[in-house]
């Protein structure tokens, strides 16, 4: 049962651009017993205070000026994980808008209080949230680990005891088993679900599972039926159906249909960043430049005085802009914006961003000295899309060598992301080599693929010192290339139960194993590595026992 004294130890987050009504709500919250409570006007005074501590609780209004929405400083505090998945989130929004704001809530918040509100009906929810959350903390603290079977182990119980919880379960349940890739049990329980009662949660999981199992045309039939019947489902199950479908039709090479349905999906939830960066995307890359600079414009005229715009936005302005002659505006709109981004990861989008027009408008002495100006050790942490425009920037002025350098690692560090590999493609592209771009990729996987295969080839062979010596150079080469990561790791482990304890090795492998799970929580190797770890561990304990 939950505790009102915990009440005293939570820290409460309250934003709203009304002083007076931050005020009430504090003023609210005292008497209800809590005592650590921050308030602030608007999100970049709340991104502050979340780097700085961990809140339980934030009470945020949903229109905060006209800056940023709360649902898109919700967006972003989620899919940036600052804050973690115990924080409770309310949004407060006025009731006549009530309806209108969870219809296309598609990150939904833990719940919705609509003002005017009471001290006793703040106080009623809170409790209630924190209840369900103290009910489903652990299930919720595995599933953050990563930690899938003992967060469906903990599924298992709350199911198995029937309360009024049992159904959060079956649905984290299903959420753990896809993280576990365990599709035929996830498949099982989506069907028995939907065998009961048509739940929009339900039927997502299942065309997951039909994805990830490549039955691919009743994947799209499960999503076509969600987005087809979307006042049945609420509006995260309906639009995560949109999200799927596009990225499967994506991958099908089928980008136009990916861009009919991407802007369907924009025109129902018109407020979301990811979404309508997509459509630009894909409409840049199907040549409907029209609805790329439609799209683009409206990003960044909604977003322009917002706390939680990004810097890749206006590079991707500035290419559109461009590439629909319209460079003069291209360079204005990097030059108003670069006093809002302070970080150097910023600052160099912005500059290749400038290169890229300065190039486009036939100033080449200054887009070469831009280009300079980005250090060399630069490009394996700018993001993908930035380093492959950087890449173009060094073929266009000449430096062959340097952007082949680029590009080959982006394509070696993500050889199976689509997104990575078609935007290596276009900038090639866009620099006049269209016809080199498909036998530069395929050459650069090739390669990798060699380079694991020996490896590979390697410890089957029993030459463990020789495998652990060239994977591990290719994964400190490519840190991004889960292939080799996973393999350094699990041949490394292999090595210690073989020939006996290496604190350096072991030190490797625990590394690698974290980089791991940060980047592919559900990798197939992790279960093997960890259960030569866990063997490690026994060997170590047991010489220490002889000791003893």
């Amino acid at each position: 049962m939950f505790s009102r004294s915990y009440f005293e130890e939570c820290n409460v987050l309250v934003i709203d651009d009304i002083a007076s009504m931050r005020s009430q709500i504090v003023t609210t919250l005292n008497p209800l017993g809590f005592r650590n409570v921050w308030s602030v006007k608007d999100c970049d005074q709340a991104l502050r205070y979340i780097g700085e501590t961990r809140f339980d609780l934030i009470l945020c209004d949903y229109h905060l000026g006209e800056v940023t929405s709360g649902q898109q400083f919700l967006e972003h505090v989620r899919s940036h994980d600052l804050i973690p998945p115990s924080t409770v989130f309310i949004m407060i929004t006025a009731r006549r808008a009530y309806e209108d704001v969870i219809r296309v809530a598609e990150c939904a918040p833990d719940d919705y209080l609509a003002k005017p509100f009471t001290g006793a009906q703040l106080d009623s929810r809170i409790a209630r949230l924190f209840t369900k959350r103290q009910r489903l903390g652990q299930i919720h603290d595995a599933i953050n680990k990563k930690n899938w079977q003992l967060a469906i182990s903990y599924c298992d119980q709350i199911i198995s005891s029937r309360d009024r919880y049992s159904l959060d379960a079956i649905k984290l349940k299903g959420f753990a088993l896809l993280g576990r890739q365990d599709y035929a049990a996830a498949e099982t329980l989506y069907r028995s679900v939907l065998a009961a009662r048509s739940l929009g949660w339900a039927r997502l999981g299942l065309a997951k599972v039909l994805k990830a199992t490549q039955q691919l045309i009743a994947a799209e039939a499960e999503l076509s039926t969600i987005i087809a019947e979307g006042a049945k489902y609420a509006a995260a199950d309906r639009m995560g159906a949109y999200d799927e479908l596009i990225d499967m039709l994506q991958n099908s090479n089928r980008e136009k249909e990916a861009l009919m349905i991407a802007k369907d999906a924009l025109s129902v939830s018109p407020g979301t960043l990811a979404r309508a960066r997509v459509v630009t995307r894909l409409a840049v890359a199907e040549g409907e430049m029209d609805v790329a600079e439609q799209t683009v414009r409206k990003l960044i005229e909604n977003n322009k005085y917002s706390q939680v715009k990004e810097s890749t936005d206006y590079l991707m302005a500035a290419d559109v802009l461009t590439a629909t002659g319209q460079t003069d505006e291209a360079l204005d709109t990097i030059q108003n914006v670069r006093e809002s981004f302070a970080n150097p990861e910023d600052a160099q989008t912005l500059t290749i961003a400038e290169a890229s027009v300065r190039f486009a408008a036939g100033q080449k002495d200054i887009a070469e000295k831009l280009i300079q100006s980005i250090p060399q050790d630069a490009a394996p942490y700018l993001p993908a899309n930035v380093a492959a425009a950087l890449g173009r920037s060094l073929y266009q002025l000449g430096d062959t060598e340097g952007a082949n350098t680029i590009m080959r690692r982006l394509v070696q560090n993500n050889p199976d992301d689509q997104n990575v590999i078609r935007a290596v493609q276009t900038a090639m592209s866009d620099a006049g080599m269209q016809e080199q771009a498909k036998a530069f990729v395929e050459a650069s996987i090739n390669e990798v693929a060699e380079i694991n295969d020996e490896g590979v080839r390697l410890a089957y062979a029993g030459q463990l010192d020789e495998a652990i010596e060239l994977l591990t150079r290719a994964a400190d080469m490519l840190p991004g290339n889960m292939q080799f990561i996973s393999n350094a790791a699990l041949v490394i482990a292999l090595a210690i139960t073989k020939t006996g304890m290496n604190e350096d090795r072991l030190a490797t492998c625990l590394r690698y194993r974290e980089i791991l799970i940060s980047n592919q929580p559900n990798n197939r190797k992790i279960p093997q590595i960890d259960y030569l770890l866990k063997e490690i561990r026994e060997n170590i304990n047991d010489a220490a026992s002889r000791r003893a």
